[in-house]
């Protein structure tokens, strides 16, 4: 996808056909397992072809794992951030969900999004998980105006269903 150095990547001629399909189509690009600069480098990108909705998934994740500052910078771009409870569980990352509200609450309700992330045999099932997570922000206090806008307005208006 990157061509370049990994601390400056340049897009790939390919990338950028796929990204103007998805300009042209009006289709959501999700940034997945990229890093916080490979995603920054990829919206900009995305932006310039004409891509209008954008998530950048997995902030919370070890795999790429994304530093508070780098989620506010990207959430700058106005995109929106997707936060997984899969790396609360036992056998993958054990984050506590206090951290998940802590980067959510300092990039910006209004930029987040919410998922469980399951569908793992050693898991329960993604409807399960997503109770699970929403459980786990009340108990700690988050408000539930907050928890409805991160996981139905916020997907509503990326999606124009409002």
């Amino acid at each position: 996808m990157f061509t370049g150095s990994p601390d400056k990547p340049d897009i790939r001629s390919d990338v950028k056909q796929i990204l103007s399909l998805i300009a042209e189509n009006d289709a959501v690009l999700d940034t997945c397992h990229l890093s916080a600069e490979e995603s920054a480098a990829l919206i900009d990108t995305a932006r310039d072809i004409g891509v209008q909705k954008i998530i950048v998934t997995h902030p919370n994740c070890s795999i790429n794992l994304m530093t508070i500052a780098e989620q506010k910078a990207l959430a700058d771009k106005d995109v929106f951030l997707h936060y997984a409870f899969l790396p609360c569980m036992p056998l993958f990352d054990r984050q506590h969900p206090k951290d998940i509200l802590k980067m959510m609450a300092a990039v910006g309700f209004d930029h987040c999004m919410m998922f469980s992330d399951f569908g793992q045999v050693v898991n329960p099932s993604p409807v399960e998980g997503y109770k699970m997570f929403v459980a786990s922000l009340l108990a700690l206090g988050m408000d539930p105006a907050d928890i409805r806008k991160v996981a139905a307005e916020n997907p509503a208006r990326l999606l124009e269903l409002e």
